[in-house]
């Protein structure tokens, strides 16, 4: 049996412009990698040396670049995470001096402070210094000093009268007479 194939030369040209499409798009370096690949599928047995080293190489490369990734991931979140976590802090320190500038300008305890911190959130304000200012004015006037009235001394405080230490002696020295003394003294302020 001959290997001559006797073809017309129609058939010839088609197939000699078939096999140079063919070669250019083997070779081509933007497009052979994809036109072998589907050669391959097409046909599985196909021996391709190009794409076999390729698919290997890739294979290695895409198992070190997903570890990455996912390396990359990981700490992608954990420097979220942190600078969450480092502007919260800030945000605390910030509202927490604030806090206590209000609670050193309205003269606020800690169960006042507490009820400026649920009036803010009831509300919804924003600014503790504003909280503190509804908060006061909503709270009723604290009461007047009691001031003594005009019949009785204005002071009991008999032991500064004289300054401590000879009030103090004259106590110690004779307390009835001093008793005396300060009972007549109270008395003599008080209007008849």
């Amino acid at each position: 049996m001959s290997d001559n194939v006797e073809v017309s030369r129609a058939e010839l040209d088609t197939l000699r412009r078939g096999y140079a499409l063919l070669d250019r798009l083997w070779t081509d370096p933007a497009d052979g990698l994809t036109v072998k690949k589907i050669a391959k599928k097409v046909e599985p047995t196909l021996k391709v040396p190009d794409l076999d080293l390729v698919t290997q190489v890739s294979t290695a490369h895409d198992e070190k670049f997903a570890a990455l990734e996912k390396q990359n991931t990981e700490l992608q979140e954990r420097l979220e995470k942190f600078q969450t976590e480092l502007r919260e802090r800030d945000e605390d320190t910030k509202l927490s001096g604030k806090f206590e500038k209000v609670r050193k300008d309205f003269g606020l305890t800690n169960e006042g402070l507490d009820q400026v911190v649920s009036l803010m959130r009831e509300r919804q304000i924003a600014d503790p210094e504003a909280a503190a200012a509804l908060w006061s004015r909503n709270q009723p006037p604290a009461p007047k000093p009691v001031t003594s009235p005009n019949y009785l001394p204005a002071s009991l405080d008999i032991m500064n009268q004289f300054g401590p230490e000879e009030e103090m002696k004259q106590w110690l020295a004779d307390p009835l007479k001093k008793f005396d003394n300060e009972v007549a003294k109270i008395l003599s302020e008080t209007p008849m």
